[in-house]
């Protein structure tokens, strides 16, 4: 008989997750992986997202992932718009041609608006080697040199040790707790998500792990908690902001995902040990975030993210699964925005703005 698979508890796609922090904890995020660059916006002046100006002038672009692209506009201290281009790489292994899109990107960018254009890479992946910086073209004495910032998160392993090391009380970046948390996942994803596979008796005389196999496997999901509730303990003990830990929690709940066994020790443990200290925020709306992310990903397979989340009940979702997320979103009101809502449960954001104001209306 073959092996049964179950399925996995363990996320390998964490796109999603990282596009919802950038956008949520974007002056964070400037700070923390491009310090300088942060230093010159006027923070004060605000910035915008342009995310579908950004997918229209790459559509036709060769690309592999764009789900965590983005494309800012800031204004400098100096008192100069410029346009932000952000990549958060994260695919698995190195792309040969990534410096290329990263140049091809930041030229269409400037063509299409005539705006100063910096560009910016987060590389999540696991080579130590790979560390694409710039692009280079040649012919016949025509010579193209593009130059970019990249950040590579297994440089800032040591570096958020000693952050998260820091006494209580000491300001922390909420990237650092994200990086670890990301650093984390990549060390135990392989042997936690073993657990996942069944077999039948016959089987399992022919096929059993060794001992030492499944020790291995254990005291990797057992790192995974202990991981997971040291990152949670750290947003109670250094005053984080109510946004912050909601965009922490989602990011720790998709990133470090655990059994259900030890999910549910974790929950125990923070609601007797940590919620008297600050509002904690509850597992089912954390599954009801998590949820959101799989729908995100199942629909940016299909058509896109944005243009999945537009046209959710057109593709056919149906009147039940509408309804079912009108439901959710009602429960969700209280504790997010409506951006945050939408992306969850798969709505616009204009009906979420309705369903809002009827309940202000009602209440």
């Amino acid at each position: 008989m073959a092996k049964k698979r179950t399925k996995s508890y363990v996320h390998n796609e964490f796109d999603t997750p990282w596009k919802d922090v950038l956008r949520s904890l974007f002056p964070e995020f400037m700070h923390f992986f491009f310090a300088e660059a942060a230093d010159r916006i006027d923070w004060k002046a605000g910035y915008n997202f342009m995310d579908k100006e950004l997918k229209r002038i790459t559509r036709d672009a060769e690309t592999a992932n764009r789900i965590a692209d983005s494309l800012v506009k800031a204004r400098l201290l100096s008192g100069e718009t410029v346009f932000i281009m952000l990549h958060v790489e994260i695919q698995g292994s190195p792309e040969a041609k990534f410096a290329e899109r990263m140049y091809t990107y930041n030229y269409r960018i400037f063509d299409r608006y005539r705006l100063p254009t910096a560009s910016f890479a987060l590389l999540t992946d696991e080579s130590v080697s790979w560390r694409p910086q710039e692009f280079t073209s040649s012919f016949l004495g025509t010579r193209t040199q593009f130059e970019f910032r990249a950040a590579k998160l297994l440089d800032f392993r040591s570096t958020v040790e000693t952050i998260v090391n820091a006494p209580p009380g000491v300001p922390i970046n909420p990237f650092a707790v994200m990086t670890l948390a990301h650093l984390q996942a990549q060390a135990t994803r392989r042997a936690a998500a073993e657990e996942v596979t069944e077999h039948s008796q016959v089987e399992q005389s022919q096929i059993k792990q060794s001992q030492t196999e499944q020790s291995q496997i254990a005291q990797s999901q057992l790192e995974r908690y202990r991981q997971k509730l040291r990152m949670v303990r750290m947003l109670y003990e250094n005053h984080f902001s109510k946004e912050q830990i909601i965009e922490i929690f989602r990011f720790l709940d998709w990133v470090l995902a655990l059994p259900p066994s030890l999910e549910q020790q974790l929950d125990t443990v923070i609601s007797e040990e940590l919620e008297g200290d600050m509002p904690y925020l509850a597992r089912f709306e954390r599954k009801a975030m998590e949820r959101g992310f799989e729908r995100g990903i199942e629909q940016g397979i299909e058509q896109g993210i944005e243009q999945g989340i537009e046209q959710g009940e057109a593709r056919g979702i149906g009147k039940g699964e509408h309804k079912k997320a009108l439901e959710a979103a009602r429960k969700l009101l209280p504790i997010l925005d409506d951006r945050q809502i939408s992306d969850i449960v798969g709505l616009p954001v204009e009906e979420i703005e309705q369903i809002r104001g009827d309940a202000v209306k009602k209440s």
